[in-house]
């Protein structure tokens, strides 16, 4: 994010990167401006009322309270979304003019070069996982964090993988063995790798607790404890090692193709 101020003009921008790969968010109240890459940064918070009633009131509520768009539960909060930008001008801040990178950029469909796709994506993950620092790696045993790893091990790090793993402990309308097999998969895609890890077992009563301290910790409902939970044990854990860099496969099915679920979609029966 970057934020330019010229006082001659008594201009204000503020802007977000394309991918939204660091959060930003905004209040705007009273002729002052308050910005932030945490929602813990903003002192005094209050739920905004109007946001609650309207998502009680949704047909469909999704996982969890959402944070879409530029919306937020915090009155007077706003996110700036990926690639937009703000211009606020006048003494006040009170005219403002909202516009996004991505305007203008044609987005379509090409045939795709697999050798030049293969090096970009190989290149990229080098690039922003290279460091000195010790690094921990986030393993689902899904194929996008296999194929974040494949890569890093390749790499001169300090690295330590993270899985975790569920115990046996009957769900209230199912119980999901895929979840408890993808762990042991990503078990033996260290043991293949010759990669250190370590297996963190999750259960209802820390699923519950490891959600609280996420929302206590972060004051970002981000969809659903199944998600919170997990991620948040791993990264107590990683943070314990002493890991100040953290490389997952997250947020990448959609590029890569996503779980072995997703493998239906390209039967060609």
């Amino acid at each position: 994010s970057i934020v330019y101020y010229e006082p001659k003009n008594k201009r204000l921008t503020v802007g977000r990167d394309h991918f939204g790969a660091k959060p930003l968010w905004i209040r705007r109240e009273k002729g002052h401006i308050e910005l932030a890459t945490s929602l813990r940064s903003f002192l005094t918070k209050e739920i905004d009322q109007n946001y609650a009633n309207n998502w009680h009131n949704r047909k469909w509520k999704g996982p969890g309270w959402m944070s879409v768009g530029r919306e937020s539960m915090w009155k007077g909060i706003n996110k700036v979304a990926p690639g937009e930008f703000y211009t606020f001008e006048g003494d006040n801040f009170e005219n403002v003019v909202v516009g996004n990178l991505w305007n203008g950029h044609h987005i379509r469909s090409n045939k795709m070069n697999e050798s030049k796709f293969e090096e970009k994506c190989v290149s990229s993950v080098k690039k922003l996982a290279k460091s000195k620092q010790k690094t921990g790696h986030f393993l689902s045993g899904g194929l996008d964090s296999t194929l974040v790893l494949s890569i890093i091990k390749e790499l001169d790090l300090d690295l330590t993988v993270y899985i975790a793993a569920y115990d046996k402990t009957p769900g209230f309308f199912h119980t999901h063995e895929g979840f408890r097999n993808e762990s042991e998969m990503a078990v033996e895609t260290c043991k293949q790798f010759g990669v250190p890890y370590k297996v963190l077992k999750l259960d209802p009563h820390s699923r519950w607790h490891y959600d609280r301290m996420w929302l206590n910790n972060t004051h970002y409902i981000w969809t659903d404890n199944n998600r919170r939970a997990p991620r948040y044990m791993l990264a107590k854990a990683a943070a314990k090692d002493k890991c100040k860099v953290i490389t997952t496969g997250d947020s990448g099915d959609e590029l890569f193709s996503g779980y072995i679920h997703h493998a239906k979609r390209y039967n060609v029966d």
